[in-house]
């Protein structure tokens, strides 16, 4: 017969009490602020552009030229080629807001991430985007003028009522949706 020790279950509640403390502040502490930056990005309704007209943000205007759905590698799955164009007016002020984070998004409010290798179709059937700027690189480039960016993504066919969502740190709430 098992012999119960004194303040079992008082220190039965007080661990289940500190799980209930410690693990999620175990995972904000692990997300490194994507989780408080990805609360403010929600509550903060984003600055809509329409598809070919510029929106000053973070020391440039930026225009969404085209969005490209090309034959994806994977069953039901296409690869979208989003591409940006920014007219750095304030170099200094773009370095200032980054790092940029782009994401493409749906109607139903899906999200997807760029892949970071140019799918062979790409090579193929769109050649002048490959070893273009991204927004991981923007750093690189980011000088007076005007900047021609190439994203890719791979989303499944299905996907409909794309847009294009530009988040730069030192601009936070403010981001923009481009149409």
């Amino acid at each position: 017969m098992a012999t119960e020790y004194p303040n079992t279950r008082k220190h039965y509640w007080i661990c289940l009490v500190l799980l209930l403390v410690l693990i999620p502040a175990a995972i904000l502490m692990h997300s490194r602020g994507a989780f408080i930056e990805w609360i403010a990005q929600a509550s903060q309704e984003p600055i809509t552009v329409e598809r070919g007209k510029s929106q000053p943000y973070a020391g440039g205007n930026w225009r969404l030229v085209d969005l490209s759905p090309l034959p994806g590698r994977l069953p039901d799955t296409n690869v979208l080629l989003a591409e940006l164009e920014i007219a750095i007016d304030d170099p200094v002020r773009i370095k200032q807001a980054l790092p940029c984070s782009i994401w493409l998004i749906d109607k139903d409010g899906r999200r997807w991430e760029p892949a970071f290798l140019s799918e062979p179709v790409v090579r193929q059937m769109r050649p002048d985007a490959v070893g273009k700027p991204h927004c991981f690189n923007l750093p690189e480039i980011a000088r007076a003028g005007t900047v021609q960016m190439f994203e890719t993504f791979l989303i499944p066919h299905d996907a409909e009522g794309l847009a294009l969502s530009v988040s730069m740190t030192g601009e936070q709430p403010l981001r923009l949706l481009l149409e």
